[in-house]
């Protein structure tokens, strides 16, 4: 099955191509450059690097959130044009599941926490056991609250969110806190669309009319039951 993964959960993101169990090709940047300026002209060079044709395309993954609000209704817009026009099915990869999953491929042995940005002097978070099976629910929390309900076990953090907020997570949990090489240090479309595939083999379908995105955040909160979960048993 050929896949088109997209990320623009964060100002970091890109696209992936993945068909047969393998990763085709990648465009991810990490650039303050809006996703909408990027994104189209990204997917056409993949396309012509592989080969292939809007129409080859089978699922497209996109990243719902948590994120950026912005970039999330960019990439979920773009996506449900592909899939419209390639006549493809369409699914909504949770962000911090997809980054999870790409942390737990780096075998660092740990818990894993992604960390990214909430704006507000907040963060979305998610805790996941070192093979990538969620944990706890995602969040929206200060990062000066999140440092006092994490135990004193050594854990991996990653995401923009880690990064912006290094200095208190450090002081607090000192050498507990571990990192990843960079490679790891962002959502990857890579990771979407290999996660997506994983749901979708596993029987998940989103209405490409009703799938939105998911925040977390006060009233904007909006959660998809289909996904409800998904990071705790699905198959890999």
């Amino acid at each position: 099955m050929k896949v088109l993964g997209i990320e623009t959960a964060t100002s970091a993101g890109g696209v992936a191509l993945y068909e047969n169990d393998r990763l085709v090709a990648e465009d991810f940047t990490r650039s303050e450059t809006t996703h909408s300026s990027r994104l189209l002209p990204a997917i056409d060079r993949l396309l012509k690097q592989a080969g292939w044709q809007a129409r080859d395309i089978e699922l497209v993954a996109v990243s719902i959130g948590p994120g950026s609000f912005t970039g999330l209704r960019i990439g979920l817009a773009v996506a449900k044009g592909i899939a419209f026009a390639a006549g493809a099915q369409i699914i909504g990869v949770p962000t911090l599941d997809a980054f999870a999953f790409l942390l737990a491929k780096g075998s660092f042995d740990v818990p894993i926490r992604p960390i990214l940005d909430a704006s507000k002097a907040e963060v979305f978070t998610a805790g996941f056991d070192k093979n990538g099976k969620r944990l706890s629910p995602d969040e929206n929390i200060k990062p000066e609250l999140l440092v006092k309900k994490l135990e004193g076990e050594k854990t991996l953090f990653a995401g923009n969110g880690y990064r912006k907020y290094e200095e208190i997570f450090s002081k607090a949990l000192g050498k507990n806190a571990l990192r990843p090489p960079p490679e790891f240090d962002d959502p990857r479309p890579r990771a979407v669309a290999e996660f997506g595939l994983i749901m979708y083999r596993n029987g998940i379908r989103n209405d490409i009319e009703k799938l939105a995105p998911l925040y977390i955040r006060g009233a904007d909160a909006v959660r998809q039951p289909v996904l409800g979960g998904v990071g705790a048993n699905i198959k890999k």
